[in-house]
């Protein structure tokens, strides 16, 4: 019909050349907002999995000298606590859990290994405690960014052969 509105896939080349089409850009507030409410929903559905992992990360957060039994003690809290839930499978507990001790002992033992000579115990100890401070950090932060990636997932349940699953009438 003359005078109607015209689909855009079919306006002449000319009009769409003469009006600058600019995307519209995301503003930082709507990004934010938009991340804390995902976040928000997220923690309300998975309620132990939010708790494992916020308090494994802060753990990895507050770990310095002081407070070191403190962030020992919540990290081993977190742990505890994500091992309850079936959201994630024994595999993911177990790199989520094991992967940071196990992170952190290898680190230590690889940077004693390719540091110098020492000549008594106390710089032994020395060594060790100023290398696995940034170790024990980064890798309870890598544990808890893990358990999140993967809860995020959501789970996907045991895969059933067709032969077992059950049949609808």
């Amino acid at each position: 019909p003359v005078g109607a509105a015209q689909d855009p896939a079919t306006r002449s080349t000319r009009a769409f050349v003469t009006r600058r089409w600019r995307p519209q850009r995301a503003q930082l507030a709507d990004v934010t907002r938009n991340a804390a409410g995902r976040a928000a929903g997220f923690s309300r559905r998975y309620r132990a999995e939010t708790a494992a992992i916020v308090l494994m990360a802060i753990a990895g957060l507050i770990y310095p000298f002081p407070i070191w039994v403190i962030g020992c003690f919540v990290w081993l809290i977190g742990a505890a606590v994500a091992a309850v839930p079936k959201t994630w499978t024994v595999v993911e507990k177990s790199v989520g859990i094991v992967g940071p001790p196990t992170l952190v002992i290898a680190g230590t033992a690889v940077t004693l290994a390719l540091g110098g000579a020492r000549t008594t115990m106390a710089a032994y100890v020395h060594e060790i405690l100023a290398n696995s401070v940034p170790l024990i950090k980064i890798s309870a932060l890598a544990g808890a960014g893990y358990l999140a990636w993967r809860a995020r997932r959501g789970s996907s349940g045991p895969s059933l052969p067709p032969w077992n699953r059950p049949h609808r009438i």
